[in-house]
């Protein structure tokens, strides 16, 4: 079971996750919400309750040393009944035809994945298929949400990591 609580943090709400490891240690996730604290108390309720029942620390072990386009159709296939027909269709059509390929060639684990390797993929995708700003956008979104459902982070270096 994965416990929860809210946490001010520069004036927003911080997510606090604590569960019991596979070790019997107590393990913890701070997650932010992107809500001010203003006058969201009860969003940022409402968002902690939801991820409180969708996190599974399981998937953090089995999904930290899998190649980052194996990692990314899982997400698809697991998160397809949570998005609009039109939106899933939007995802896999560009998870299978941009991103999936070039990771592909570039193979990288989850948790080696740096800005640096998001870079040189929307580098390549506008040099080599002239895409515009918003179709890097949809990548970028895509990738951050997939990120976000197994609650991985980026750190201050720019680095993706999963907590344990």
């Amino acid at each position: 079971m994965v416990a929860g609580h809210l946490r001010e943090q520069n004036g927003y709400f911080q997510m606090i996750l604590s569960w019991k490891g596979a070790d019997g240690k107590r393990k913890s996730k701070s997650i932010s919400t992107g809500l001010t604290v203003k006058g969201n108390k009860k969003r940022a309720e409402a968002m902690l309750l939801k991820t409180r029942k969708e996190f599974n620390p399981e998937n953090l072990l089995e999904n930290a040393d899998v190649p980052f386009h194996v990692f990314l159709n899982k997400w698809l296939k697991e998160n397809a009944f949570s998005f609009s027909p039109s939106t899933y269709a939007e995802y896999a059509y560009d998870v299978r035809s941009q991103i999936e390929p070039f990771f592909e060639k570039h193979p990288i684990g989850l948790l080696k994945m740096t800005g640096r390797d998001r870079e040189a993929f929307y580098r390549y995708e506008r040099q080599e298929y002239e895409d515009s700003s918003q179709e890097l956008l949809q990548y970028h979104e895509i990738i951050v949400a997939a990120f976000k459902r197994y609650a991985v982070q980026p750190t201050a270096k720019n680095i993706w990591i999963i907590s344990m």
